[in-house]
């Protein structure tokens, strides 16, 4: 779930800012009719798979809940005043200067560039180490507890019924001397 949560917030916030900054020269160039009906259709499109999106990663066992609606109506909202909100222009909003600022602030020091790599280590470090510690359960291969198991015995091609049927008789008695089997049942042909 949280993996799921934390790549929905990557993918509502890091990835348009990072598409903001990338395609700023083509954006400013694009000219586009706000108000024409088209354009409101894709706009309305985009609030509703915004919506759907935040239903569906916000389920639990695949039942939408509260905490499912509460998030599609915060992002939907969101989305909602960002596609129909007068923009006056087609400047840098406050979050993109203070990340770009923040940004350039970590390059441009190296002292800044040490704390995040040994930041980044601690954090993969913690990571690997919370299945060690148990926090995290991990289970590579799931445990095989099937109540059930089939026995398939194949006599040559136009045996008489009555043989395959001793066969049978055969693997059952041997099968009904384990006193895990509760009972079994039989099919020839």
């Amino acid at each position: 779930m949280f993996t799921l949560v934390g790549s929905f917030f990557v993918a509502m916030t890091v990835t348009p800012a990072l598409c903001s900054i990338l395609l700023k020269k083509h954006r400013s160039e694009v000219v586009v009719d706000h108000k024409s009906p088209k354009t409101i259709g894709i706009k309305i499109v985009a609030i509703l798979f915004i919506v759907i999106l935040a239903l569906a990663a916000f389920a639990e066992d695949g039942q939408v809940g509260l905490l499912s609606i509460v998030f599609a109506v915060i992002f939907g909202g969101m989305m909602t005043a960002k596609q129909f909100m007068k923009q006056k222009k087609l400047e840098d909003g406050l979050i993109i200067r203070k990340y770009s600022e923040t940004l350039f602030t970590i390059i441009k020091r190296r002292k800044y560039r040490w704390m995040v790599v040994i930041a980044l280590i601690i954090a993969f470090a913690s990571s690997m180490a919370l299945p060690v510690l148990g926090i995290l359960k991990v289970e590579m291969f799931a445990a095989d507890d099937q109540d059930r198991f089939y026995v398939n015995v194949s006599t040559p091609n136009g045996t008489p019924i009555e043989v395959t049927d001793g066969i049978a008789k055969q693997v059952e008695e041997v099968l009904l001397k384990y006193p895990e089997i509760e009972s079994l049942s039989l099919m020839l042909g």
